[in-house]
């Protein structure tokens, strides 16, 4: 009988464990599949090369996308992802799976975001790259910003560069990226953002103006816009004018032309400026895009608003006066001289005297 024993005892205790080592192995899997963490934005995570399993889960479990050290390490064992979780730069959002949270480090990706406003001209964007560290040397993206371009897809020719084509947006990128692919990307967003806005569906005033004509006159009512509910209007405004053959006269024309100068109001003489994108002299759109414009502005300039009107100034308290007759934009500018008790108000802006 106790020979008998000595044989089953092993055979028992071997069922046994084997069943707790398979429970245990189920109740591990099941737990990689259940999302932890309560709903958050992205956060940024940040693992750094030949950093150990157990340093990045420790990690992981301290900021909240794991409920347990010890099942995830277990999870990973049994899984054979141990040395799975790759270095790198990453935004991840809870709730999350174990599962998931490994496969998204996985990657092995260092991105780190760029925002790029609206209305920024390329240097500004370069300006950006240079303070956050992307680039060294601001000429890295100058050179192949203002090299010959196409964008095959809309069969357009950018001789003079992709100055109004680079759409403003946060991309997620590496910093070893190079700038022609970066600018590429940002082409690349742009012709999505054209083809969805609808361009067929266009008012008559519009309908004879080039992509490149629509993105330019865009670029305009983007940089002189206090709002984005303002823009149908100002475009209407610079689409009625072009229509009757009057100058634009946009104050944003001439910072353009004096170099980007943005914080300031405009001198008497500053509307004198020797450019042709100076639209207080020449008539018509400038040689080119003097931003790059958002969404809103290139719809603005697709579907303006109906109106008669010829003029707007500013009032000084965030909002034009639009005005049809050219009285109706003397009262208007007097009215805002109040605002602007400095400034005289001129044409499409204002400017101090010197």
């Amino acid at each position: 009988m106790k020979k008998r024993w000595f044989v089953i005892m092993p055979l028992l205790v071997g069922v046994i464990v084997v069943g707790v080592v398979a429970f245990l192995n189920r109740s591990i899997r099941d737990w990689g599949e259940r999302p932890f963490g309560e709903p958050e934005v992205p956060i940024r995570v940040i693992i750094d090369r030949g950093t150990p399993a157990r340093q990045i889960v420790r990690q992981l479990f301290e900021m909240g996308f794991v409920s347990s050290k010890f099942k995830y390490l277990c999870w990973l064992k049994i899984n054979n992802k141990s040395s799975g979780l790759q270095a790198g730069v990453y935004h991840i959002a809870t709730p999350i799976t174990p599962s998931r949270l490994t496969q998204e480090l996985g990657r092995g990706m260092f991105l780190e975001a760029l925002a790029i406003p609206e209305g920024w001209t390329s240097n500004q964007i370069g300006q950006r790259l240079v303070s956050d560290g992307w680039l060294n040397d601001q000429q890295l993206w100058e050179v192949p910003v203002h090299q010959p371009a196409r964008l095959t897809k809309l069969d357009l020719d950018l001789p003079d560069g992709v100055e109004g084509f680079l759409f403003p947006d946060t991309y997620r990128l590496g910093k070893d990226i190079p700038m022609e692919r970066l600018i590429l990307k940002m082409l690349d967003r742009f012709l999505d953002q054209w083809l969805s806005s609808r361009p067929t569906d266009r008012d008559f005033r519009s309908e004879k103006l080039s992509i490149f004509e629509i993105v330019t006159l865009a670029s305009i009512v983007q940089r002189e816009a206090r709002a984005i509910e303002e823009m149908p209007r100002i475009a209407s405004v610079f689409l009625n004018r072009m229509h009757k053959r009057m100058k634009l006269q946009s104050c944003a024309t001439v910072h353009y032309a004096l170099g980007g100068v943005w914080d300031r109001a405009l001198l008497r003489d500053d509307l004198v400026t020797t450019s042709p994108f100076n639209t207080y002299l020449h008539g018509g759109l400038p040689p080119g895009p003097i931003c790059n414009p958002g969404r809103d502005a290139i719809e603005s300039v697709l579907r303006p608003a109906d109106t008669s009107d010829l003029y707007f100034v500013y009032d000084g308290a965030g909002q034009h006066i639009f005005s049809r007759t050219y009285s109706e934009h003397r009262r208007a500018k007097r009215s805002a001289r109040r605002h602007q008790s400095k400034g005289i108000v001129t044409g499409q802006g204002m400017h101090r005297d010197n």
